[in-house]
């Protein structure tokens, strides 16, 4: 998601399109039904996360922006409410997660000195993105701790945070969960 300067707001959603409705090891795949017309897509190309982020974020007008991952699709309405309050005061507010990245990174102004140097996918993203803020002389508000979904042991601990979920977004999340996971992903 971009924050445009005037107030507005643009949705992007950063993509890597499947070549041929091909996912890695050679699966066919149907295309999901088309997230493109609610939000802009814009492929995000290669690299890692923060060459990824950086190309974005410059593709958007490297205003201010806020980054979500999609491996934490149960993070709390609450807890994605209070990224713009955390950036009134600060430059930069990062989301960590219990693993040691984070859920999101949303920034005032483009700052890619915090997307460089970063050893992504290990448990150091969030300290050193921290670091990094640091020295490049950025305020960094640290928002709500949550989870996000790596591996089978993610996915039990998801299903559990979903049971007594009261939130309708993450309603719907439950119900396909449960679909996906009973074999009943097409109802």
């Amino acid at each position: 998601m971009w924050i445009a300067p005037s107030g507005g707001v643009r949705y992007y959603l950063a993509t890597n399109p499947l070549e041929g409705g091909r996912v890695p090891g050679g699966r066919v795949v149907s295309a999901p039904p088309n997230p493109c017309r609610l939000w802009q897509c814009i492929e995000q190309g290669g690299g890692d996360l923060g060459q990824r982020l950086t190309r974005v974020w410059r593709a958007v007008g490297g205003g201010p922006a806020v980054f979500l991952g999609t491996d934490s699709p149960d993070v709390p309405a609450e807890a994605l409410g209070s990224v713009a309050g955390a950036l009134g005061h600060a430059d930069l507010a990062v989301g960590p997660v219990t693993d040691g990245g984070y859920w999101t990174l949303a920034a005032r102004a483009f700052v890619p000195k915090v997307l460089t140097g970063i050893d992504w996918g290990t448990r150091a993203v969030y300290h050193q993105t921290r670091c990094a803020a640091k020295n490049a002389g950025l305020r960094m508000a640290v928002l709500r701790r949550w989870h996000d979904v790596d591996e089978p042991k993610d996915l039990r601990a998801l299903r559990r945070r979903l049971v007594d979920t009261r939130e309708p977004a993450l309603t719907v999340l439950r119900s396909k969960l449960n679909k996906i996971l009973q074999g009943n992903a097409n109802e």
